[in-house]
């Protein structure tokens, strides 16, 4: 029983460990001393529609909860929109907006949000 209950523990914290960010080299030093880092994180098209269905995205222009699903149901946010605002937001690197796999993963994640809602759409 012990080792069901620390194997699960494991899974737990797996699932639940934050996104590591991926830090590229910095800047050199401004002349006020100051360094630049630009940070990426890479999410997976499941953990990038959750983001923005709760609300990541906002700053992006990408609207949470309730008013996502009437977003997505009227075509007015895609696939391609919520990559680019990951992009924008630095979720995921630049590349990922020619990713086809990574764009058909986000598709069929947003399926899931409001199924009924686009069961027709064409990608």
């Amino acid at each position: 029983m012990d080792k069901i209950l620390a194997g699960l523990a494991s899974l737990m914290v797996v699932a639940t460990a934050p996104m590591v960010a991926h830090a590229q080299t910095p800047a050199p030093s401004a002349p006020g001393g100051t360094t630049t880092v630009a940070l990426t994180q890479n999410l997976t098209p499941f953990q990038l529609v959750n983001l923005a269905y709760e609300g990541g995205l906002q700053d992006q222009g990408i609207p949470s909860y309730g008013q996502f699903e009437n977003a997505y149901a009227q075509n007015k946010v895609d696939a391609h929109s919520l990559v680019a605002a990951a992009i924008q937001g630095r979720y995921v690197p630049a590349n990922t907006a020619q990713d086809g796999g990574y764009l058909n993963g986000v598709r069929l994640q947003l399926r899931s949000v409001a199924p009924d809602s686009n069961s027709y759409r064409l990608p």
